[in-house]
């Protein structure tokens, strides 16, 4: 397996526990709000939230992922890192059940499955080396699209599909942002790479050209409101039904973008690898409202 795979795992298992800690974190009262209310009000939910030691704690172990993914793509194909990534979703339902109590369906059982089987063909993909690195034009353009579709997405929770209300809705605007995220960071450090052509993070040279590149301001845009929105999500459901959501959203826009924006290239058995993890992950994604049993989103499960 290449290198930055062990990287990927490690920051899936610090996002799981950094996101079972936040939804155990976020006080009752946020999610008796929608999610107009608190945009009204976003110093509120953040002062809110900043009181919680625990939230602290889940916050500072997504801040170390963030850091452990950014060198992961840096190293590899972000069609490979997201899809991969996903093992954070078995890590997170495992957590949930493990330490919330969240009782999980046979078919979400078996997603878990095939999630690691697709995680592992993963694995074994080797590095694209002919990636792209785009324009700063057709990069905002791209983002202005991702962002325009979870704002729609966002919206729907009171008037549209029923399947989407909640936060199942809100995890998949989140995942359309956290990939969209991704892909301006993977482009950012394709820029930032030095002249042996590597990024290295611990390098000052490295993180200091990454800095300085419009793709990665747009990725610290577009992850931060995903971030806001992953928040809404847990404070009104199961991690359990919003990291899976996240993952579906986010492997979506990788996909996609890494074609058509980075021009990676999509051999046959990564096709299957990913088809194989967005299977497991759609099996990971309930329907419907929270299990019986799972009990009412207070953030105090």
């Amino acid at each position: 397996m290449e290198p930055y795979v062990g990287l990927v795992l490690l920051g899936s298992l610090l996002f799981a526990v950094g996101n079972v800690m936040q939804k155990r974190g976020i006080p009752a009262w946020i999610g008796s709000h929608s999610v107009a209310s608190l945009a009204r009000r976003p110093g509120a939910m953040l002062r809110a939230l900043v009181r919680s030691p625990i939230w602290l704690f889940g916050l500072a172990l997504t801040a170390i992922a963030l850091g452990v993914e950014t060198q992961a793509l840096g190293q590899g194909d972000v069609s490979v890192v997201k899809p991969l990534s996903r093992m954070q979703t078995v890590f997170a339902v495992g957590l949930a059940a493990v330490l919330m109590r969240e009782r999980l369906a046979a078919r979400e059982w078996l997603g878990v499955a095939i999630v690691v089987v697709g995680a592992v063909l993963l694995g074994l993909e080797p590095v694209d080396t002919n990636v792209h690195a785009p324009s700063t034009a057709a990069s905002f353009a791209t983002a202005g699209g991702i962002v325009l579709v979870a704002a729609l997405l966002v919206g729907l929770p009171e008037a549209g599909p029923a399947a989407l209300r909640g936060e199942l809705g809100l995890g998949l605007a989140a995942g359309l942002l956290f990939g969209l995220g991704d892909v301006m960071v993977k482009a950012g450090t394709e820029i930032a790479r030095g002249p042996a052509g590597l990024f290295d993070l611990t390098q000052a040279s490295s993180a200091v050209a990454l800095l300085e590149t419009s793709q990665l301001h747009l990725g610290v845009f577009a992850t931060l409101a995903a971030f806001l929105l992953q928040q809404a999500a847990f404070a009104r459901g199961r991690v359990s039904v919003v990291v899976p959501a996240i993952g579906a959203g986010g492997m979506l826009v990788v996909v996609l973008l890494g074609v058509l924006l980075l021009h990676e290239t999509l051999g046959g058995e990564r096709i299957v690898a990913i088809v194989v993890v967005i299977a497991g992950t759609a099996l990971l994604t309930p329907r419907n409202a929270p299990a019986q049993g799972a009990g009412p989103a207070t953030g105090k499960t």
